[in-house]
């Protein structure tokens, strides 16, 4: 299987260097908008590895770096999940991605419940998978957060406290 994990900040670092452990990936490409490290890194986790720049607000640089693909991991920031689904639709890859951002439910709005209906819908038509907000902050956090909203009258506030354990 042919991957590639589009955002290699501290988080997508972390991903990658667990991905390596698994040895259950042909090839891995490491992409990113900057190559501060991406190439570094690349190296240093072996030959399975590659880096490639890509700008996750392009939808053509995406769909060019994911042809061949078959799982496109998303480790960017929230606001590129649309642009690079679309990517991944058109290379009918696998999806994942860590956080959502947006309105849930609001009036008038299209909002995440929209998108992933939508989205769902897609992805079943070419028989691949997305797994959404998989992340753990944001991502279960935010699915915590909101069965126990659920579970109230009025919510004030959600303060979630994070701390970083290294892998």
């Amino acid at each position: 299987m042919k991957a590639i994990l589009i955002g290699v900040g501290g988080v997508g670092t972390v991903i990658a260097r667990i991905l390596a452990k698994t040895g259950k990936f042909e090839h891995i490409v490491l992409a990113d908008v900057g190559d501060k490290h991406i190439n570094e890194l690349a190296r240093g986790l072996g030959s399975g590895f590659s880096a490639r720049l890509v700008d996750a607000s392009s939808v053509d640089n995406l769909m060019e770096a994911v042809e061949g693909i078959d799982l496109v991991i998303n480790a960017t920031l929230p606001r590129y999940n649309l642009n690079i689904m679309d990517a991944a639709l058109a290379a009918r890859a696998h999806y994942l991605d860590l956080a959502s951002q947006g309105p849930v439910h609001l009036p008038g709005i299209i909002t995440i419940q929209d998108q992933i209906k939508e989205y769902d819908e897609k992805f079943k038509a070419i028989d691949r998978s997305a797994f959404l907000s998989t992340g753990i902050d944001p991502g279960a956090t935010n699915v915590f957060a909101r069965y126990l909203a659920d579970q109230m009258d009025t919510v004030d506030d959600v303060l979630i406290r994070d701390a970083d354990v290294s892998t």
